[in-house]
């Protein structure tokens, strides 16, 4: 089954995308994993990832037809 991973701000400037699918690798540290070999230049970005919403340490197991966020550092005020 696929995933959907979606890519915020400066993050769709390297992937040239705002998102992708690609099949469900099973965890965490195995999409970032994925996407470093793809996108190379996002092995120097900082980012966050969320699963479905809530961010997510490299452990956490992914289930099929989840959506994956790569987020960039944000500030507000």
């Amino acid at each position: 089954m696929s995933i959907e991973i979606i890519f915020f701000g400066q993050l769709t400037d390297i992937t040239a995308c705002t998102s992708i699918e690609m099949e469900n690798p099973g965890s965490v540290s195995q999409i970032k994993k994925a996407m470093f070999q793809q996108f190379p230049a996002l092995i120097h970005s900082k980012f966050t990832i969320a699963l479905n919403n809530k961010i997510v340490q490299d452990e956490e197991i992914i289930l099929d037809n989840s959506k994956i966020a790569f987020m960039p550092p944000f500030s507000g005020g």
